[in-house]
């Protein structure tokens, strides 16, 4: 994890990092009087627009999501990834995986208990899943080719990295939930 938090450009870590210390992001207070993220203490963090943490830390955390589904697919011949596919376009299954993914992310203490602006945050990972599911042909191109592989971690994933926008247009293949998985991966934090 501390591999991770040192890699990007200086606004990424920035963002990823918003409130460290301060009692993490209040999801509920959502954005401040100017847009701002507004910290558990109270505190504004102008610098940091909300929207922007929330898209960001939802595509990490669906990366991270997707990184883990592939770990236990490797570990189970039984799960595949059209079975998660099949899941996630069920109620009942979605369902599931949001409440599974929600408990995780209350244990780490990003999100509060029954918190409506926590469900909600949940339920943006939960939709950025299943179209990066089906989008890289059921995860098998979930990390690039190994030339994308290689550029991103070279010129994303190393700080001081480029920002999100000129990764973006850098790597027009690649959704944002892709090259986080990359740098993801590449910090070994899956294993």
């Amino acid at each position: 994890m501390q591999r991770l938090m040192q890699m990007f450009a200086p606004e990424i870590q920035s963002t990823l990092s918003a409130c460290q210390g301060k009692g993490q992001v209040d999801l509920e207070a959502g954005a401040g009087a100017s847009g701002e993220v507004v910290c558990g203490d109270g505190t504004a963090q102008p610098e940091i627009p909300f929207q922007s943490y929330v898209s960001m830390m939802t595509d990490v955390m669906a990366a991270s999501t997707l990184l883990g589904m592939r770990e236990q697919m490797a570990a189970n011949s039984q799960l595949t990834p059209q079975t998660l596919s099949t899941l996630l376009n069920t109620a009942e299954g979605r369902s599931f995986v949001q409440n599974t993914l929600q408990s995780g992310l209350v244990q780490t203490g990003i999100i509060a208990a029954n918190s409506d602006a926590g469900a909600r945050f949940t339920n943006q990972i939960v939709d950025k899943l299943l179209p990066t599911i089906q989008n890289t042909d059921y995860m098998q191109t979930l990390l690039g080719t190994e030339a994308e592989y290689s550029q991103v971690v070279q010129s994303f994933c190393t700080a001081p990295g480029m920002p999100i926008e000129q990764a973006q247009q850098t790597f027009p293949d690649l959704s944002t939930v892709q090259l986080f998985a990359i740098c993801i991966q590449e910090s070994g934090l899956p294993q």
